[in-house]
């Protein structure tokens, strides 16, 4: 229920959705300017609030979940560490920090609920189009429309230049974007959907383009009302054409990039060992995987604490492997193995339970409502947990700003926010 009429915008409110409107742009700039913005949101929110005397939301059960979890991050930052250098001071910041994200998705589900989805995601759904154009754009002529290049073989950049995260923001919102394009023009849903898809593709973030696949097939099939037959076809023919057309008018070094990406990178054609021995060969998160659950077993109740994987990963007892690739890094890139290594099995447990709670209170108030954006902030929430798909780290700003955006559709499009 949109609240326009019982809640008049103010200064306050027209500054926020502004800022709101430039999150996408905030995420491709870079941490700095999102952490800026995120940070501007919240202390703006808490001076509408406190100019339209509504601080009794404050008190919402949501914000006091998040705040004691945030302070056990604290805790397990605090009781692992030898000497306290760099690394414990980052794990207590990033632990004191990680409020704001829920903050975030706190504020911009208010304002869902006072004004409507629409009104976020009509500029989201302009800056999706641009970037968009502007990965077809790069994929054909090997840099972005400003001119940026990619040095990674087989990846796209976009505005993100050399960060090369931009299959993150576009797993992020292209559902919602397709839920806007569906309340416009229905019948523009599938073309839009295998254009996202194609694109996704074109990125060649393997993790991201799988979890789009999955978001766009499920979102797409339970958001429009035509038949499961002709859903297929449909899907299968614009499919088919997109594939073709990417082959056809591909350069030989695209396709082979395309080929690499894909098969050749995820399965080593290694004749002497068997095919799951490829894999592992292949893939540098194995080593990952394995070091973050040797490091669990010694840290198993509370964890290392928040960003100190780079910091025990490093121990050679953690990442001594016969493959290529070592267990070190800046973290485990699998979310279930970060929240095991760096907040203990406590952590996990409360983490997970947080988690499920409120995706399965979305799924009961979508069977009722049918609301599309909420279904598709629940299909991302549960595309982002789902294990053993490598993932960005869910504590990082950019990670975590994208998660709890979508978390703030949830909670815009459910009972969690109650007015008086």
């Amino acid at each position: 229920m949109i609240l326009s009429n019982y809640r008049q915008k103010n200064f306050f409110d027209d500054i926020n959705l502004f800022l709101i409107w430039l999150l996408p742009i905030g995420l491709i700039v870079g941490s700095l300017i999102i952490n800026l913005q995120v940070l501007a949101i919240i202390l703006i929110f808490f001076l509408n609030l406190y100019n339209k005397k509504e601080t009794y939301l404050l008190k919402n059960k949501f914000l006091y979940l998040v705040s004691s979890i945030s302070i056990y991050f604290i805790f397990t930052s605090y009781i692992n560490f030898d000497n306290f250098d760099i690394l414990d001071k980052e794990s207590i910041i990033r632990s004191c920090g990680f409020v704001r994200f829920a903050l975030l998705s706190f504020i911009i589900g208010y304002y869902i609920k006072i004004f409507g989805n629409e009104k976020i995601l009509f500029f989201w759904t302009i800056i999706f189009f641009i970037i968009t154009i502007d990965l077809i754009f790069e994929f054909h002529f090997g840099s972005n429309l400003l001119g940026f290049k990619s040095n990674y073989y087989g990846r796209l950049a976009s505005f993100t230049n050399d960060e090369l995260k931009i299959g993150g923001l576009y797993f992020g919102i292209v559902l919602l974007t397709l839920s806007f394009i569906y309340t416009k023009k229905s019948n523009l849903i599938f073309p839009f959907a295998i254009l996202f898809l194609l694109v996704s593709f074109m990125i060649g973030e393997r993790s991201n383009f799988f979890k789009v696949l999955l978001i766009i097939f499920f979102g797409v099939f339970l958001i429009d009302q035509n038949t499961i037959k002709k859903k297929i076809i449909l899907s299968l023919i614009f499919l088919l054409i997109g594939v073709a057309t990417i082959f056809l008018f591909s350069s030989f070094d695209q396709k082979n990039k395309i080929k690499g990406r894909y098969l050749q990178q995820i399965f080593k054609n290694d004749l002497n060992v068997n095919f799951f021995e490829n894999i592992k060969k292949a893939s540098p998160h194995y080593s990952h995987y394995v070091t973050s659950i040797k490091i669990f077993k010694e840290y198993p109740v509370f964890g290392v604490g928040l960003k100190k994987f780079r910091k025990l990963s490093m121990n050679e007892k953690f990442n001594n492997f016969k493959y290529g690739y070592y267990g070190g890094g800046i973290h485990p890139h699998q979310v279930h193995f970060e929240w095991l290594t760096e907040t203990g099995i406590i952590g996990y447990i409360v983490l997970f339970s947080f988690f499920i709670y409120y995706i399965t209170f979305g799924i009961k108030a979508y069977l009722i409502k049918k609301n599309i954006f909420l279904l598709s902030s629940i299909l991302f929430l549960i595309a982002s947990l789902l294990p053993f798909i490598p993932s960005g780290s869910f504590f990082t700003t950019y990670t975590a700003t994208i998660f709890w955006i979508n978390f703030g559709f949830l909670i815009g499009n459910t009972k969690i926010i109650n007015f008086r």
